[in-house]
């Protein structure tokens, strides 16, 4: 498909679709860039330690982890990272951390075959209770409704 419109000659004339779709990979190839930037901007406006807990809860937001840990991880005291974080990602580091695990749970709760309980604590949380009243607040339905809707 890019080789035909790389060949097109964008004359008078030409049928509508060819420009249709020359509009369409230019706006898929205008939001892929756009995507990028933000990724790049978005990464570089956190200071060095604030990306490595990020990382930290990315990879291991299925396991039980604290402030403490994390601050362990990345070599700072559990009050400094506690304090950095909120400065620069304007969220509490638990906020954050509870966000990640209900984003994860997302495309897990399309797997039929796990039980919402599997999906919980593959997810971090270990009370399945809790687990959906606070999936409830963040996106106004439960966990079962979510799945129901998206299967």
């Amino acid at each position: 498909e890019k080789s035909h419109v790389v060949d097109m000659n964008l004359l008078p004339g030409h049928a509508a679709a060819h420009f249709v779709q020359l509009d369409s990979l230019m706006k898929k190839e205008m939001d892929y860039f756009l995507a990028f930037l933000h990724r790049k901007k978005n990464l570089h406006q956190y200071s060095a330690p604030v990306r490595e807990a990020l990382a930290y809860v990315e990879n291991h937001f299925g396991e039980r982890i604290s402030l403490e840990q994390v601050a362990d991880a990345v070599y700072l005291s559990r009050p400094y990272l506690s304090t950095l974080f909120k400065k620069e990602t304007a969220k509490k580091f638990s906020s954050y951390l509870q966000d990640v695990r209900l984003a994860k749970s997302c495309p897990m709760l399309k797997d039929t075959s796990m039980s919402i309980g599997e999906v919980a604590e593959k997810s971090g949380f270990f009370d399945a209770a809790h687990f959906s009243r606070v999936f409830k607040e963040k996106y106004g339905c439960t966990p079962i409704d979510y799945r129901k809707a998206k299967a």
